[in-house]
């Protein structure tokens, strides 16, 4: 089939040169079938794709420079983009010259497409504003507006690589109008995968995967796909061809949305299917990106196993498991598929690709102390980052690598302080629950110094600036500012993080500008700007509620845990609030609330959707008007004590109270008594034991205020492990009471979830 179909073509290219030789001025219609039959014949060349954005090469030829754009297409494909501009750029100038301004167009738009490649981002605006001017004055055929959606596809993806993701979703809605206005199927499925990648820069993870399944035409709720549906998908394009190579981009892009929505088992049945399809069409490039979002799911649900795994499961990686695992029922055993599949993807010919597997890869070796190993992969990844042309991603990877390094750091002196700056909270989510049971050591060579991380993110923000990518250079510059704080450059730390957040007021970046304000926030407590502080921690919960549902696009390019990286900024606040003036009614009222906001954004993160859209209510005013005699009681675990805030009935007034007890103190006491409480064989004077310290560290401190005001129900806002255990069973030694003989006991996440509404008065009829 294949000679055949180069035969035609052959035989096709010869009759465009003797009508050319016959007659240079063909009669237009006859030009025209030829130049719509070279294109139809041009959909058969391999598509060439980056990253998840999908852009082909435009063909629509005539004349003597068909020769010519036969080789820059060979140029392109096999990668050689400083030849091949060369010769896209000759091309342009020889349909110019022959008043072709179609073919001319089409050259142009190549051309930008090659400089993306190289890095050479105001060449590819020249060249790519340059094809829609010269489109805009053709006339509005099938052919022109074809050539002019694949420009606009072309645009977007310029736009995208210099960090304008907002722009490019709304270049790329420009082209799918066109597409369906021509009725363009494989255009408008092309394009709605570029859409897809765009909405993800953006943080709308959902309404990618709704994009992506469009494109897929499957069926679905909730973006839920059955496995019956994938393997008739993968059946089905095993046949198609070109059309088959866009659905393992498109599945691949799900794929990686439903990791970060959290339906990781999902993601995991979608990539399997996107790596299977790849093989079967001998895509290897789609095939190692395939591999590299593998790896990623598989991470992501070791991460998730080992935080349940009671007795942490030794791991040892070997050379031998496969990526496409059978069964995996222990963290260590994705791990070491996350490992084979980050091993196959650094096999990728596309730079970008194995580059960021070796990343990956990095991270997990480092989570899990794999210190052998370490020292080969540093030393291939910095040379592979400097050869990578300017680019959003590229400016990523270094960030990428500085974070990596700066957990290289954690991971030898895991003692950091809570004042440290949130950047050793990303290192936090399961290294201590990892441990190396290799027998190896990190070298103290391969420890790096502050200022060597310090010229990683300087880079970085030099080639954000380059692109004018501001969302880039804030974060960079944010990452300094963490960088000169650990190094104790705390004036420097300061006004680097406080231009990132000048630098992000001047765009909508909610998932940046949280972390900056909470660096700021750290940075003014050390310095005892108490007032200051809480301005910067109050902007930071503020934006946190803002984002509500999009908080998984906090940080895209390292493991997000919610733990780590948001609930420690509503703890912060309400430590600071409650120790700079624990009387004062401004700040318990901040407190309560904040209290309120992190108990639901552990819901939304839980669920990975802000399920509740309720208009918000104070609990306290909740139980005034439903129950008067109650009394509500707030509890936040900080590190070194336990806060209660009361309620009392019928005063506006809040009441304080600290408890000093550690957190570890606490954990370990209730720990037991869960055990305790699940043992049968166990009597009651042992679990009274327990129970009693708990009712002294929560209850007795408010003892008195619950007697005088005849308090009759308790109302419960739990927090962390006390969330764990029946209020009831506390003991009162002194009345030698349950709390449950004392008092009527009511536990809640927070009312501001739902607005409550009474049971309705129906009478029951007994049978």
């Amino acid at each position: 089939m294949s000679f055949k179909l180069s035969n035609l073509v052959q035989r096709l290219q010869n009759l465009v040169k003797r009508v050319y030789c016959r007659s240079p001025k063909v009669s237009k219609w006859r030009s025209l079938i030829l130049f719509i039959l070279l294109f139809v014949i041009s959909l058969s060349v391999p598509l060439v794709a980056h990253q998840v954005s999908a852009s082909t090469v435009i063909v629509q030829t005539q004349q003597n420079p068909l020769q010519l754009v036969e080789q820059a297409k060979k140029l392109y494909t096999t990668g050689q983009f400083e030849q091949a501009a060369l010769v896209w750029q000759q091309t342009a100038e020889a349909f110019a010259a022959q008043g072709d301004n179609l073919n001319q167009a089409m050259a142009l738009s190549n051309l930008s497409l090659t400089q993306q490649q190289l890095g050479k981002w105001e060449e590819a605006k020249q060249a790519i504003a340059t094809s829609l001017k010269v489109l805009e004055t053709q006339e509005k055929t099938p052919a022109q507006r074809r050539i002019q959606a694949q420009t606009f596809d072309i645009q977007g993806q310029l736009q995208l690589g210099v960090g304008r993701s907002q722009a490019a979703l709304k270049t790329w809605q420009q082209a799918a109008d066109i597409y369906k206005n021509i009725a363009n199927k494989q255009g408008l499925i092309q394009n709605q995968i570029n859409q897809a990648q765009a909405m993800q820069e953006l943080g709308l993870y959902r309404r990618a995967g709704e994009t992506l399944l469009a494109a897929l035409e499957l069926e679905h709720q909730n973006l839920i796909i059955s496995k019956q549906q994938l393997q008739s998908l993968t059946a089905k394009l095993s046949k198609t061809g070109k059309l088959a190579s866009l659905q393992v981009l498109g599945l691949r892009s799900l794929g990686d949305v439903l990791r970060v929505i959290g339906n990781r088992e999902q993601s995991q049945l979608v990539l399997a299917a996107s790596v299977k399809l790849a093989q079967q069409l001998g895509d290897t490039q789609n095939l190692a990106a395939s591999y590299l979002s593998l790896g990623n799911t598989a991470l992501s649900l070791g991460n998730q196993k080992v935080q349940t795994e009671t007795i942490p499961t030794p791991i040892t990686f070997t050379s031998s498991q496969d990526c496409i695992a059978r069964a995996n029922n222990t963290a260590a055993e994705l791990y070491q598929q996350a490992t084979a599949c980050y091993h196959q993807a650094e096999l990728s010919t596309d730079a970008n690709t194995s580059t960021k597997a070796e990343l990956n890869l990095l991270s997990l070796l480092i989570q899990t102390q794999q210190w052998s190993d370490i020292s080969t992969l540093l030393a291939k990844i910095q040379p592979q980052l400097n050869k990578l042309p300017i680019s959003h991603k590229a400016i990523y990877a270094q960030i990428n690598l500085a974070q990596n390094l700066i957990c290289l750091k954690s991971a030898v002196n895991p003692e950091a302080s809570q004042l440290s700056s949130p950047l050793l909270q990303q290192c936090g989510a399961t290294q201590e629950k990892t441990p190396n049971t290799g027998g190896n050591t990190l070298q103290p060579a391969l420890i790096p110094a502050w200022e060597d991380v310090a010229k990683i993110v300087t880079i970085a923000r030099n080639q954000a600036q380059a692109l004018q990518d501001k969302s880039a250079e804030a974060y960079a510059l944010g990452y300094l500012g963490g960088v000169n704080q650990e190094i104790g450059e705390i004036p420097n730390a300061q006004r680097l993080t406080e231009q990132a957040l000048q630098l992000v007021s001047a765009f909508d970046a909610p998932h940046i500008a949280y972390r900056w304000q909470w660096q700021l926030g750290r940075l003014r407590r050390i310095q005892e700007n108490q007032q200051g502080a809480i301005a910067a921690y109050t902007a930071a919960v503020e934006t946190l509620k803002s984002l509500r549902k999009d908080l998984t696009v906090i940080n895209p390019e390292v493991q997000y845990t919610f733990r780590d990286s948001v609930a420690p900024v509503y703890r912060e606040f309400v430590d600071l609030l409650l120790q700079t003036n624990n009387s004062h009614q401004t700040n318990l009222k901040q407190a309560r609330d904040a209290i309120e906001a992190l108990q639901l954004a552990e819901l939304d993160d839980y669920f990975r959707d802000a399920c509740i859209q309720a208009k918000p209510q104070q609990i306290d005013q909740v139980v005034d008007q439903a129950t008067p005699a109650a009394a509500v009681l707030y509890t936040i675990t900080l590190p070194d004590r336990l806060e209660i805030i009361l309620k009392l009935p019928g005063q506006e007034n809040l009441e304080h109270y600290t408890t000093t007890v550690t957190q570890k103190q606490l954990k370990d006491n209730l720990t037991q008594l869960i055990e305790r409480l699940n043992d049968k064989t166990r009597f009651a004077y042992e679990i009274q034991e327990l129970s009693q310290q708990t009712y002294d560290w929560l209850i007795k401190p408010v003892q008195s205020k619950l007697v005088n005001s005849k308090v009759k129900s308790l109302v419960f806002v739990l927090d962390g492990i006390l969330r764990n255990i029946p209020m009831a069973v506390l003991y009162d030694q002194a009345s030698q009471k349950y709390l449950v003989q004392k008092y009527a006991l009511v536990l809640t996440p927070g009312l501001q979830l739902i607005s409550p509404r009474p049971l309705a008065d129906v009478s029951l009829n007994a049978i």
